[in-house]
């Protein structure tokens, strides 16, 4: 079998344009044969056909960057008679080859994370699988073109690890859409990335209470907010408590929010770290009420109470950059205010010093009426550590555990204190309850995290969500 890759004149380009391209890109901005004619004229753009022993499989239009040597894979399609046959790898293979000399190929997919409904979240999911296999690089990188998001793939080819914003703005500039950047064009680099969520799925014990099977039944969600409300739209005020990656998970719920284009507000009803500098906005304020006159310079604000080193003696926090509690959050006129202003507000409602497993004392946490839903996190660090070790507040508040200090955690203790109103579940009082379990960094590490779920009531099953982020995500403010 003789596979190549040949370059289309005008004439076999304008024949597939009608014959193929109309119908594969309906209803995805596909662009006029004459605009597309005109950049190759312009040696901007190039049109390939995949030949078979001399039939054509597939196509392929990239858009070519002659300085840099850079090229964006713009349209990209086995024809639809033999598709689903392997001819889609063999294809980008053959355009590694094609393209030998050149730099690296970017490639757009479109994100899961703002797919419309299930049906298409799949088709995302299983394109950017598709990415992956063929050793497409998944970058941080991110655009919004004409009311779709993107992820950005690259495929290196002379260059392993350019600035892959600056040089994928390059080629935008030269697809004329700099004079459309901030509304319908924009690029940008997500700061934090999640590396896999899993959101508990599979079967539970039924009313004659038969154990659940031993493996752990988990479905793969493209994002936090999917995996934290599978069937619908996340409350308006949300508080999360515990330990374990809190503050990493809030700004990872913070980040998909505002890419859905959600105003997140970002703030504490204890304290906090201020965000490092370029993460994302943040103001020092005294009272809530002050947000209404910030000019938001994203979807993101960050915002907090100065905490004098008294304060933050005073919560056993070490003295420097932290953010107190705002005056006038929870406050019902101050709320109903602040809602006019952000669509989602995100609360740290508790502390835990950086370690993975948090028992409150009586006055923690402090969750404030208009909350919705209460994130309880915990990392499965703890696991296989002494409870001294690895419970913020443990000497003073988790005398009900009748454990000692010296004792090992185990899967089942990790669960009671999750479930426990004196625990992770305190001053939940009917609102919607989800427990994040953090560093799933591995097999080995999910299957203890399935050891907690099954130790958990299975009203609390359902609402149970497994992460992983990457090393530079985990923000320790």
């Amino acid at each position: 079998m003789e596979i190549n890759v040949q370059r289309l004149d005008r004439q076999q380009f304008a024949s597939l344009y009608g014959s193929y391209m109309t119908e594969d890109f309906e209803g995805h901005g596909l662009k006029p044969l004459a605009m597309i004619q005109k950049m190759v004229d312009q040696n901007t753009y190039d049109c390939l056909g995949m030949y078979v022993d001399g039939e054509l499989k597939g196509y392929a239009c990239l858009v070519r960057e002659p300085e840099r040597g850079y090229f964006l894979l713009d349209y990209f399609a086995v024809c639809s008679f033999c598709r689903d046959l392997g001819y889609g790898g063999r294809f980008l293979e053959k355009l590694r080859e094609y393209y030998g000399e050149a730099r690296g190929i970017f490639l757009e997919s479109e994100s899961v994370c703002a797919a419309p409904d299930e049906g298409e979240e799949q088709v995302c999911m299983r394109r950017i699988r598709f990415y992956r296999k063929q050793g497409c690089r998944h970058t941080q990188v991110k655009s919004w073109l004409f009311g779709h998001e993107y992820d950005i793939f690259y495929i290196p080819l002379k260059e392993k690890d350019p600035d892959i914003q600056e040089e994928l703005d390059k080629i935008y500039r030269l697809m004329g859409l700099e004079k459309l950047y901030g509304g319908a064009v924009r690029i940008w680099s997500r700061r934090s990335r999640l590396l896999g969520v899993h959101a508990w799925s599979g079967a539970v014990p039924d009313s004659s209470g038969k154990e659940l099977p031993q493996g752990a039944f988990w479905t793969e969600r493209p994002s936090l907010v999917r995996a934290l409300m599978p069937s619908g739209s996340l409350p308006a005020v949300i508080s999360l408590v515990g330990g374990g990656g809190k503050t990493t998970t809030m700004y990872q719920l913070a980040d998909e929010l505002a890419e859905q284009g959600k105003r997140v507000l970002v703030t504490t009803s204890t304290h906090m770290g201020c965000p490092k500098e370029g993460e994302c906005q943040y103001a020092r304020i005294s009272h809530i009420r002050e947000v209404k006159d910030i000019s938001w310079k994203g979807n993101i604000l960050t915002v907090g109470k100065c905490a004098c080193q008294e304060e933050a003696a005073m919560v056993e926090e070490p003295s420097g950059h932290k953010l107190g509690m705002p005056d006038g959050l929870g406050e019902p006129e101050a709320m109903e205010e602040l809602l006019g202003c952000a669509d989602v507000v995100l609360i740290e409602a508790d502390g835990a010093r950086l370690l993975p497993v948090k028992i409150p004392e009586a006055w923690e946490p402090v969750i404030i009426p208009q909350t919705g839903m209460v994130i309880a996190c915990a990392g499965l660090s703890a696991l296989g550590q002494t409870f001294g070790d690895a419970c913020f507040r443990f000497g003073s508040a988790g005398g009900w555990l009748r454990r000692r200090s010296e004792d090992v955690m185990e899967p089942e203790d990790l669960a009671l204190i999750l479930m426990d109103e004196r625990g992770a579940h305190r001053q939940v009082a009917g609102r919607y309850y989800r427990i994040v379990l953090n560093q799933a960094d591995n097999k080995e590490k999910r299957d203890q995290a399935a050891g907690v779920l099954r130790a958990l009531p299975v009203t609390m099953q359902s609402g149970c969500v497994v992460t992983a982020y990457s090393r530079q995500a985990e923000r320790k403010l």
